[in-house]
């Protein structure tokens, strides 16, 4: 299983819970045959109010996935991380955000 983040992601301000699901969503990438390459943080443009901003959103590289594959990855990703994670499949990548549906305690 491996991590990589693409030259020039800015990661700083990323929010714990996104840094937790890394291996989960790299473990996944990896049952798929595929290294797990990070594409977008707090970087990048985004629409108005996108969790990136919020260093709850990463974008994760899926032109190193075979197009059969890529929404079955999504789902993967999805069941692992549970409701609290949206996991979304754009055009070239897979688009992973923290929202909790429910309060978080404080």
């Amino acid at each position: 299983m491996s991590i990589s983040i693409k030259a020039g992601v800015r990661v700083a301000g990323v929010v714990p819970e996104m840094a937790m699901a890394l291996p989960i969503i790299a473990s996944q990438y990896a049952k798929f045959g595929s290294d797990c390459v990070i594409t977008s943080c707090v970087d990048g443009s985004h629409s108005q109010g996108s969790l990136h901003y919020a260093g709850a959103a990463m974008d994760f590289r899926t032109r190193n996935v075979t197009s059969d594959k890529r929404q079955p990855l999504r789902d993967a990703i999805s069941a692992s991380l549970g409701q609290d994670y949206d996991a979304v499949l754009e055009s070239n990548h897979i688009h992973v955000e923290y929202q909790p549906k429910t309060g978080v305690n404080l």
